[in-house]
Parts: structure tokens; sequence; C-alpha cells
């Protein structure tokens, strides 16, 4: 006989615990927050900057190695 016993695992105490959860977040509670307002387009300009530079010093390395 093994020493164990078998144990089975109980899916329903699961989903309760999911229902639980589900009921505890309502979605609204999630969309309450403040509406989108506007943003600074500057960091955006600031990225495409630095990626234009590094692909022409790239390129540029490129071009003089070859």
């Amino acid at each position: 006989m093994p020493a164990t016993e078998n144990h089975y695992y109980d899916a329903r105490s699961a989903q309760d615990a999911l229902d639980r959860v589900d009921r505890a977040i309502e979605p609204a509670e999630l969309t309450s927050g403040p509406p989108l307002q506007y943003s600074s387009p500057w960091p955006w300009v600031r990225a495409l900057a630095i990626g234009a530079t590094m692909w022409a010093g790239i390129g540029w390395l490129i071009w003089k190695l070859v």
C-alpha cells in the first residue's frame, strides 16, 4: 500500500475564488479615472530625432567600412 493517500483537486473551489474576484473588481471601477488629456508631442519628436541620429550613424559606419 502506498504511503500517501490519493488527493484530488477540487476545481470548483478555484472557480468560486475567481468568481469572487470578478465580482470584487467592477468594470466601472476600472474606468473611473480621469479622461485622457492632451500630451505634448515633444517626447515623440525627441525619440524620432534620437532614432534618426542612430540610424544615420549606423549608415555612416557601414558606408566607411565597406
